[in-house]
């Protein structure tokens, strides 16, 4: 069962890029500027899914998903 409201419990890792960060809900960048351009496209195709699979009101792990675009295929990132 998906639990988008609750907070994880695990920390970010960086994925295989080796960045952990994301613009994906923020309006400005760290520096508090704009996101560029290829931010925002990559914002656009990329999300975060919680899961609570006992129900018991706890984050069980977190997928990250991310797409590229001119790359069809997705990227999945599962941190317990």
């Amino acid at each position: 069962m998906s639990c988008p409201d609750l907070e994880p419990r695990a920390l970010l890792e960086p994925d295989s890029t080796g960045s952990a960060s994301s613009h994906v809900g923020s309006e400005n960048g760290r520096n508090g500027q704009a996101p560029s351009e290829r931010s925002r496209e990559l914002a656009v195709n990329s999300f975060m899914k919680q899961f609570d699979d006992n129900d018991d009101g706890y984050v069980d792990y977190v997928e990250f998903r991310s797409h590229t675009l001119g790359n069809d295929d997705w990227n999945f990132k599962t941190v317990p």
